[in-house]
């Protein structure tokens, strides 16, 4: 398992505040970052294991979110 940094952003991408989840993988803490977003109101969710970036997720407005980068 590693720990992996979730911080929330805000439109301009500064960030709001910080979570740690525990997954298996990147693509398990995409997943968990996802559920995280979907249950808070902030425009997006960055991912990071330590100082590597692991994803972006953004909110479009009127819509669902959109992963824009891995």
């Amino acid at each position: 398992m590693r720990t992996y940094s979730c911080y929330f952003i805000d439109r301009n991408l500064r960030p709001l505040k910080s979570d740690k989840i525990e997954c298996d993988d990147d693509n398990a803490a995409v997943v968990a970052a996802e559920k995280l977003l979907s249950q808070r109101t902030c425009a997006g969710i960055e991912v990071w294991d330590r100082g590597r970036y692991v994803a972006q997720l953004l909110r479009e407005p009127n819509s669902e979110r959109a992963r824009i980068s891995m």
